[in-house]
């Protein structure tokens, strides 16, 4: 094989590997297999989606241990609707507040090896009446237990 062809060679074979690497990427962002590592990542997936209209209504739903008992989209809309008229009185955090702040505020209790208590904290010592129970799966990892 002449020299001339090898740097083209290599450059099919390497366009050949990114395709491939980027087709796994992509087939990886549409399937339904992420897990939650974290007792506050369904937690925040919730407060994201409904309080600051960040992921879609999928990962919403994922985010609960029981599907049947997931609020409708209608249900959501209508309290973004809410939200979105009174947000004082509707959100638990300050109306200036950002995602990352109010993130930053929660706070975790774990009470066995497979549930936990999450809490939005005004201050560092305070607990604030704001709680979700979580609870580790098999299947998604921590998900908001809605038994």
């Amino acid at each position: 094989m002449s020299t001339a062809k090898k740097p083209i060679l290599w450059m099919i074979a390497l366009l050949i590997i990114i395709a491939a690497v980027g087709s796994s990427y992509a087939l990886r962002g549409t399937s339904n297999t992420h897990v939650n590592q974290n007792p506050v990542d369904p937690v925040g997936s919730l407060i994201a989606f409904v309080y600051f209209d960040q992921g879609s209504y999928k990962d919403y739903a994922a985010t609960f241990s029981n599907a049947e008992w997931v609020s409708s989209k209608e249900e959501i809309a209508a309290y973004k609707a809410k939200i979105a008229e009174d947000r004082e009185f509707y959100t638990f955090f300050g109306q200036d507040d950002t995602l990352e702040q109010v993130l930053a505020r929660l706070a975790v209790e774990p009470q066995t090896e497979h549930s936990a208590r999450v809490y939005y904290r005004e201050g560092a010592d305070a607990r604030q009446e704001t709680r979700w129970d979580v609870i580790r799966t098999d299947e998604k990892g921590w998900v908001i237990d809605n038994h």
